[in-house]
């Protein structure tokens, strides 16, 4: 490989992170205007001088510990304060038990506890075990508590959950358009894009906290090319396509407590028409059918480290019919993601953060990349919560030794989230959502979307309207 690569890339990653950070930073102090500031202060101030600093009696069970429901109602102040009545003690662990927990076994609950009988309490693992199984869809509500043992200064870890339906149900129905000009062809090119997914999983199989699912997914699309300025020319292209797909996850594999395996497989059947005008008139010589089969794997096996970060090997095969004879074609993809996800709630989250780096290589194209991508939360109030997301990819390319950063990109979100069962926690809310480029802004697109989602006991539903076109169509 080119030793210029790795210099090329290394600056053209510094260089980009500096422009990320700078534009973030603008973009976070315009928003959080100074009196959000100092409503956000006075929050923090009146929660820090209510918290109780000192160490519990250990001879009187803790009843008092916030909860943590499955999506993340409490702030994270509520959690370190939990943590810090603790932080003076010197408590060892005789025992961790289960309760309430009907359908999943205490076993798996426990995986989730990076602790052992024998250990002192680590009240930052107390924390990140309320957090690992507040995140899960199996529970609608997590406690932890302490209760004394029978030697002083001993305690027995106590886990109390509310389990839900641990089968779910999921519905999304999505319309996405699109608006682009090509400069080398001097084409426009319009489509309409809808989506129908449905799925149901089983969040808790054979009740060890496995997962298996099956979704169904239905896609229908119109694109049409034209020249504006021609004599009325035009192609429109009809896209049918349904897919069924079976996922498995297993959070513990072999009964271990870090490691972790995925797996899923997919059948694709696309049916693409085409059609040629002129003049404003389908020419039926232009009409051609073409049936598209394609069938894909995925396998991914990792661990979990330290409290949120993950290591995972990836592989991907997709072997494609294509359109044509002649066109079949089988597609191989092995990637090593690092990563950490911190977020209390992977529908609604309120804090935390979410990164990742994808070193990936495609077999077939002589194709490597580097992907990167950042997510993090920051709540408003209790209900508003401001999302901000950078993502960049550096691909290589072997056979022409040439070096490319396509499309580094920003995302700015804002949920406004409504309680729809506190008890069960349960919540319904209303997505906005803006894409950008950080590069090439005049011949880059911007994109901006819609999303609606309500849960109920067994059902999320997704409602998404998302448009995008070229940024220089707005200057």
């Amino acid at each position: 490989m080119d030793k210029n690569y790795f210099r090329t890339i290394t600056g053209l990653i510094i260089t980009d992170i500096i422009q990320v950070i700078a534009i973030v930073a603008v973009i976070f102090l315009i928003i959080l205007s100074p009196k959000v500031l100092a409503a956000v202060s006075v929050v923090n101030d009146s929660v820090a001088n209510s918290a109780d600093v000192n160490s519990p009696d250990v001879n009187s069970p803790d009843v008092n510990s916030p909860d943590v429901n499955s999506h993340g109602v409490n702030s994270p102040i509520e959690n370190n304060s939990f943590a810090n009545n603790y932080s003076a003690s010197a408590l060892i662990i005789d025992d961790i038990v289960c309760r309430e927990n009907e359908n999943t076994k205490c076993s798996f609950i426990k995986k989730k506890y990076y602790q052992g009988i024998g250990e002192h309490v680590n009240p930052d693992e107390i924390a990140d075990a309320r957090l690992r199984l507040g995140t899960l869809q199996q529970f609608i509500n997590v406690r932890i508590v302490l209760e004394k043992s029978k030697q002083r200064g001993h305690v027995i870890v106590v886990f109390i959950v509310e389990e839900a339906s641990h089968v779910q149900y999921g519905l999304q129905l999505a319309y996405h358009g699109s608006q682009f000009y090509f400069s080398t062809t001097s084409y426009e090119e319009r489509s309409h894009t809808g989506y129908l997914t449905a799925s149901v999983t089983d969040f808790n199989f054979l009740g060890s906290g496995k997962q298996l699912g099956v979704s169904l997914r239905s896609e229908v699309q119109n694109m049409e090319s034209y020249r504006p300025y021609s004599d009325f020319e035009r192609v429109d292209r009809d896209l049918a396509s349904n897919q069924i797909n079976v996922a498995y996850y297993d959070p513990h594999l072999l009964g271990s407590v870090k490691y972790y395996l995925s797996a899923d497989i997919g059948y694709v059947d696309n049916e693409l028409s085409y059609y040629s005008f002129n003049n404003y008139k389908k020419t039926n010589a232009g009409v051609r059918k073409q049936s598209h089969i394609g069938k894909y794997f995925n396998l991914s096996a990792g661990k979990r480290f330290a409290s949120y970060s993950y290591l995972s090997l990836n592989y991907h095969v997709l072997k494609d019919n294509g359109l044509f004879q002649g066109d079949k074609k089988t597609f191989e993809d092995v990637s090593l993601n690092y990563g950490w996800d911190s977020r209390d709630d992977l529908i609604f989250p309120t804090y935390g953060s979410r990164f990742q780096i994808d070193a990936r290589a495609l077999n077939n194209s002589n194709y490597k990349a580097i992907i990167l991508n950042y997510e993090d939360n920051v709540a408003i109030n209790d209900f508003m919560i401001f999302n901000y997301s950078v993502g960049d990819a550096y691909a290589y390319w072997l056979d022409d030794k040439k070096f490319s950063d396509p499309n580094p990109y920003a995302a700015f979100a804002l949920s406004d989230i409504d309680m729809a069962n506190s008890q069960k926690g349960q919540y319904t809310g209303w997505k906005y959502q803006i894409q950008m480029p950080l590069k090439d802004i005049r011949t880059e697109s911007i994109g901006a979307s819609v999303e609606y989602i309500r849960q109920t006991n067994k059902l999320i539903l997704h409602f998404t309207v998302g448009y995008q076109m070229d940024w220089g169509d707005l200057l």
